[in-house]
C-alpha cells in the first residue's frame, strides 16, 4: 500500500457529517465512535435492552441484578415465557408482583443464578462485573468448564471465549450499562457447549464448527438470528415498488451455523430492510444479523454494520479533490487513475493514490456504470475509497461510494398534493398516491422527520437515484448566519472563495450561490448547507424590505449641524418624518447595472443628498439606534429578476389584477404578487389621507383599472414582486366572494367626521361589516348584492342582484350572466334533498321551466322569510338547503309551519353553484323585459 497510511486517516468532518442519515446515532449520549456503540445499537435492534424516553442510554449508569437477569432471559430467546413465569420465586426479597419476578424465576430454575445463599437474589442491588461474568458462562454452557470455582473460574473462562473482549470491567466493583451491553453483545456469538452423553458417559461439546460439530450460539440456537458476511448487490428501492423493501446480498461468510442451507455461501439472497441500514450500504461487505422465518421463508435485517476487516478506506470531500489523472499503458490503454487531493482543508500541495480502471463505483448507494473520471469530475459531497479485494488489484483502491447532494431552497409545502416547491422552481413529490417517486425527510441527526415541519426558506440537501422509481434522501438544514460580509479571498477557484462574516469564514456551494453573486458589505441572512457552505441569501440592506415613498424632502437644523430630513410613506403604513444621520451610506446601481456601488455622505454633504433623492421617488432604508437613517438604496434600472440590489422591474399605466393566478400585468411584463408583497397606494399630490397600503384580501379575481400609473420593484428568480406602487385610486372587487345580503344599516362617524353608512353583511359564512364610500348609494336593507371595495376596504360601489319590495323579489341591474358568472332566479316547484326543481329565468333573461338543480353543501346559502313579524325580521346563513320542504303545492318551513311561497336566487361562479338565497312567503316579481 505505498506509503498512504497516514492518508487513509485524513477523514473530513463535513463527510462524517453527510455519510448517510442510516449510520446516525441511535442515542444521544452515544457517539458513533465510543467504546461500546456497536454492541449497544446491535444489543436495541435484537431486542435485549431499550434507552430511555429522552433519547439517551447512559451508558455510564449502573444495572440492577433484576435488570441484567431480564437481558440473560432475552439473550436465551425466552423473552415471551417471562410473563408466564411470574409468580412465587424462591427469593424472600423478590416478591410475586415484582416486575422482573418472571425473569427471576427462569434463571433461578435454569441455575443460571442461585442468589446470596441467605434467601435473598437483592434485586435492586448493583449488578457487579464478576456476577455478571458468571450469568453469561452459566447462560452458555460453561458452567462444566469453571468448576464451581467463582469468580476465577467464570472469569478464565469469559477471557478464554471472548466475552469479556473490550468490557474494562473490574472484579468486586459495579458494571455499568455500556460494559453491559458489550458482554452481551459478545456472548451472543460465542460458541455453546452442550452435553453429549448421559450418566456415567456425560461429555461436553464447544459447538464451534469444528470436530464434526455445527457452529451452534445464542444467536443460532436461541433467538432465530443468522449471522453472515456478505456483499450488498443491490436495492430494488429503484427498480419495484413491490420489491422496494428488499435488498438482494451475497453471502460470503454464513459461519456454517444450522442455517448453512438457507444461506448458503457464494449464493444472492433477497432480505428485508427492516429498520437496518443497508440500503445506504450497497456495495459494501457487511456483517449482518438477520432475523429468518422458517415457516414463511422470509428473512429480515436486525443489525448490520460495514465489515472493516482488512479493509482500507479515505473520505474526502468533493472540493478537497484537485484532479482525476488518467494513466494509460505502453499500448494506450487505460492502466489506472489517479486522484490527485489535497489532505486537509488548509494544505496548499497535493497527495496522490491510484484506483483500479475497473473501480466499482456507487453513487448515492446505486451502482452506476461511468468513469472513475467522470465520477469523481462533477459531484457535491463526499467520495469514500475502499479496497474490498486486494487480490485482483495492484491499485491503493477498487471501489468508489460517493454521496452526491443537490441543495435547494423551500419556497412553499402542500400537503394535500404531498409536494414541496423550492424557490429556484423545482419540486420534490412525497405524496403516497405518487408510486413512481420515494421521498423521505430527515433532521440533521438522522431520524425521520415529517414534511409538514418544512418552512420558507429552510435548506433541504438532497441525495437523487433514478431508475424505474425516484428515489430522494432529503435532509433538512438550518443553520443561518446574519451579519455583513467584510472580507472576500481572492481565490479563483470557485471552490476555495471563501467570504468572512461575523468574524468566521464560509464557501459557496455554487449550486445555487456562486461567488458573484456575493461582495463586500452584502449584509443580510446567510442559509447554510450540510457542508457549512452558502446556498441561499437574503439581502437586508442593498435589498431591504424596509421600503419607503419619498413626500418630501428638506434640510433642518440640529444645534449646530444641518441634517437632511425625509417625509415618506413607509412600508408599514405610516407617514414619518425621518432625519439622516450624520454619515449616511448610499447604494446605487453601477452604470453597467451589473451590481452596486457605495457612496458616502457625510455632515457637510447634506445638499448634496437631499439633490440625490427624488420626491415622489422610493428608497429602501435602515436606522441607527437613534431611530436616524444611517442607510438608503436607490432604485437601479436593471429589469432582469432575482437581482440582489434594489431595481424598477416594470412600470405601466394599468394595474391588471388576476386573482387566479395570483400575478399582475404591467407595463406587458406579468409578475406575480404574495401576502408578502408590500402593495402601495401612493403618488404625486396625494393629501397624507391618501397614502394607503392595499390588501390582498379585499382584490377580487380580476381588478383592471386603467390609467393608474403602477410601478413594480424588486422581482425575485421566482418572479414574486417585493414592492408594487400604484399611483392612484382603485376599485377592488369580489366576484370569488361570492353574494352578500345585507342584514342591517346603520351610521358612524368617519375619522373627519363625516356621517357615513355602514352595511352588515352577510358574505361567505360570515358576518362582516363595511362602510360605505361617501356620496355611494347605499343599498336597501336585505338586497342582494355584489360589493366593490376600495383600497381602504369601504365599499365603493354595489351591483344590486336582488332586493325585496313590499313582498315582492324584484331583480336588479346586476341580474345579468357574464364570462364567470350565471345566476337563475324562480320559483321552487319541488324539492328531494339538495335538489331544487325550479321554474323562473336566467341572468340572460330567458325562461326556465322545471329545472332541476343540486345545491352543493358547499354553497353559501341565505335565507329571508317575509312572514316574520318586522322586529324579528333578518336574513340568516345555514349550513344546506334542508330548512324547508315541498309536497305537492304546499310549503313548510324548517319548523314544520306551513308557508305559502319559497323563491329562490342561485349564482354560479366559474362553473360552479357557490350561492343560493332561499326568499319564504314572497312573490317573485315581474321579469324586466315583461311588460
Amino acid at each position: 500500500m505505498k506509503n498512504l497510511k497516514k492518508a487513509f486517516a485524513v477523514v473530513v468532518a463535513l463527510a462524517m457529517v453527510m455519510s448517510t442519515v442510516a449510520f446516525a446515532a441511535v442515542f444521544s449520549d452515544v457517539d458513533d465512535s465510543a467504546a461500546y456503540a456497536e454492541a449497544i445499537e446491535a444489543g436495541v435492534a435484537l431486542k435485549m435492552f431499550t434507552g430511555y424516553e429522552d433519547g439517551t442510554f447512559k451508558p455510564e449508569g449502573d444495572i440492577t441484578r433484576a435488570e441484567f437477569a431480564a437481558i440473560v432471559v432475552r439473550m436465551l430467546g425466552q423473552e415471551a415465557q417471562a410473563d408466564g413465569a411470574k409468580g412465587v420465586t424462591l427469593f424472600d426479597d423478590v416478591p410475586s408482583t415484582h416486575w422482573a419476578a418472571g425473569y427471576i424465576n427462569i434463571v433461578s430454575n435454569l441455575g443460571i443464578v442461585n442468589g446470596y445463599g441467605d434467601g435473598n437474589f437483592g434485586p435492586e442491588d448493583n449488578v457487579t462485573y464478576e456476577q455478571a461474568v458468571k450469568m453469561c458462562v452459566v447462560a452458555l454452557g460453561y458452567e462444566p468448564a469453571a468448576g464451581g470455582n467463582y469468580p476465577v473460574g467464570y472469569l478464565t473462562i469469559a477471557q478464554q471465549r471472548g466475552i469479556t473482549t473490550g468490557v474494562r470491567g473490574t472484579s468486586g466493583a459495579p458494571i455499568n450499562r455500556g460494559q453491559v451491553a458489550q458482554m452481551a453483545f459478545n456472548a451472543l456469538d460465542v460458541p455453546l457447549m452442550t452435553q453429549t452423553g448421559f450418566g456415567t458417559y456425560i461429555e461436553y461439546v464447544i459447538n464451534d464448527g469444528t470436530n464434526n460439530t455445527d457452529r451452534k450460539t445464542l444467536l443460532s440456537e436461541n433467538l432465530g438470528i443468522v449471522k453472515v458476511k456478505a456483499m450488498v448487490t443491490e436495492s430494488y428501492e429503484l427498480s419495484s415498488t413491490k420489491k422496494a423493501d428488499l435488498v438482494k446480498v451475497k453471502i460470503t461468510n454464513n459461519y456454517k451455523t444450522v442455517y448453512d442451507d438457507e444461506f448458503p455461501e457464494d449464493r444472492e439472497k433477497d432480505i428485508y430492510v427492516g429498520d437496518t441500514n443497508i440500503r445506504s450500504l450497497v456495495g459494501y461487505p457487511v456483517i449482518a444479523y438477520i432475523a429468518y422465518d422458517e415457516m414463511a421463508d422470509e428473512s429480515v435485517a436486525m443489525y448490520v454494520r460495514k465489515d472493516l476487516t482488512g479493509t482500507d478506506e479515505l473520505t474526502l470531500a468533493s472540493s478537497d479533490i484537485d484532479s482525476v489523472d488518467t494513466v494509460r499503458d505502453n499500448n494506450n490503454q487505460i492502466s489506472h487513475y489517479r486522484v490527485n487531493y489535497y489532505p486537509t482543508e488548509d494544505a496548499r500541495t497535493t497527495e496522490k493514490f491510484t484506483i483500479d480502471k475497473d473501480a466499482n463505483i456507487y453513487v448515492n448507494g446505486y451502482k452506476e456504470e461511468i468513469t472513475v473520471s467522470n465520477a469523481l469530475g462533477n459531484f457535491y459531497g463526499t467520495a469514500t475509497f475502499a479496497l474490498n479485494d486486494s487480490t485482483n488489484t495492484s491499485e491503493d483502491y477498487d471501489t468508489i461510494y460517493i454521496l452526491d447532494y443537490e441543495n435547494a431552497v423551500v419556497d412553499s409545502v402542500n400537503m394535500t398534493a404531498g409536494r414541496v416547491i423550492m424557490k429556484e422552481g423545482s419540486s420534490i413529490s412525497f405524496g403516497s398516491n405518487n408510486t413512481n417517486v420515494s421521498s423521505t425527510l430527515y433532521d440533521e441527526d438522522g431520524k425521520e422527520i415529517e414534511w409538514s415541519t418544512l418552512q420558507e426558506n429552510d435548506i433541504l440537501s438532497i441525495r437523487k437515484a433514478k431508475g424505474n422509481v425516484s428515489v430522494n434522501i432529503c435532509t433538512l438544514v438550518r443553520n443561518t448566519v446574519e451579519g455583513t460580509i467584510t472580507e472576500r479571498s481572492s481565490e479563483t477557484d470557485p471552490d476555495l472563495v471563501e467570504f468572512r462574516i461575523g468574524g468566521e469564514y464560509y464557501k459557496v456551494d455554487n449550486q445555487l450561490v456562486s461567488p458573484n453573486d456575493l461582495d463586500l458589505n452584502y449584509e443580510g441572512i446567510f442559509y447554510l448547507d450540510i457542508f457549512g457552505r452558502i446556498a441561499h441569501y437574503e439581502a437586508q440592506s442593498s435589498l431591504t424590505r424596509n421600503y419607503a415613498y419619498v413626500i418630501d424632502t428638506g434640510i433642518h437644523n440640529a444645534g449646530f449641524e444641518d441634517r437632511l430630513q425625509i417625509k415618506a410613506f413607509t412600508f408599514d403604513g405610516e407617514i414619518v418624518t425621518f432625519t439622516c444621520a450624520q454619515n449616511v451610506t448610499v447604494i446605487k446601481e453601477k452604470a453597467d447595472k451589473t451590481s452596486t456601488e457605495t457612496e458616502y455622505y457625510k455632515k457637510d454633504d447634506m445638499d448634496d443628498l437631499k439633490d440625490l433623492i427624488a420626491v415622489d421617488s422610493v428608497i429602501t432604508f435602515s436606522v441607527n439606534s437613534q431611530g436616524e437613517i444611517n442607510r438608503l438604496a436607490l432604485p437601479g434600472t436593471n429589469t432582469d429578476i432575482g437581482l440582489n440590489y434594489f431595481s424598477k422591474y416594470a412600470e405601466g399605466p394599468v394595474f391588471d389584477y388576476r386573482g387566479n393566478s395570483g400575478s399582475i400585468r404591467v407595463g406587458g411584463k406579468s409578475v406575480e404578487i404574495s401576502d408578502d408583497t408590500i402593495i402601495m397606494i401612493a403618488g404625486p399630490g396625494f393629501t397624507e389621507d391618501d397614502y394607503d397600503l392595499l390588501s390582498l384580501s379585499v382584490l377580487g379575481e380580476e381588478d383592471n383599472t386603467e390609467n393608474v400609473t403602477t410601478k413594480v420593484f424588486d422581482v425575485n428568480k421566482n418572479m414574486v414582486a417585493g414592492l408594487v406602487v400604484i399611483g392612484g385610486f382603485i376599485d377592488v372587487a369580489g366576484a370569488s366572494s361570492g353574494l352578500a345580503m345585507v342584514s342591517r344599516i346603520s351610521q358612524i362617524r368617519d375619522d373627519d367626521g363625516a356621517v357615513i353608512d355602514r352595511l352588515t353583511l352577510f358574505q361567505s359564512g360570515e358576518t362582516k361589516e363595511v362602510n360605505v364610500q361617501e356620496a355611494v348609494a347605499t343599498p336597501a336593507l336585505f338586497s342582494v348584492i355584489a360589493p366593490r371595495l376600495n383600497a381602504k376596504g369601504m365599499m365603493s360601489s354595489a351591483s344590486v342582484i336582488a332586493s325585496i319590495n313590499n313582498d315582492k323579489v324584484e331583480v336588479g341591474s346586476g341580474f345579468a350572466n357574464s364570462v364567470d358568472v350565471e345566476y337563475v332566479i324562480g320559483k321552487v316547484v319541488a324539492k328531494r334533498g339538495n335538489r331544487l326543481t325550479v321554474t323562473g329565468y336566467d341572468g340572460a333573461l330567458d325562461n326556465v321551466t322545471d329545472m332541476i338543480y343540486s345545491i352543493p353543501n358547499s354553497a353559501n346559502v341565505y335565507m329571508y322569510n317575509h312572514s316574520m313579524s318586522s322586529n324579528s325580521l333578518k336574513a340568516k346563513i345555514v349550513d344546506d338547503v334542508n330548512i324547508f320542504e315541498v309536497e305537492g303545492s304546499d310549503y313548510f318551513n324548517e319548523y314544520g309551519d306551513e308557508i305559502d311561497n319559497v323563491d329562490v336566487l342561485i349564482r354560479w361562479y366559474e362553473g360552479k353553484i357557490q350561492d343560493v338565497v332561499l326568499f319564504f312567503d314572497t312573490t317573485l316579481g315581474t321579469k324586466p323585459n315583461q311588460i
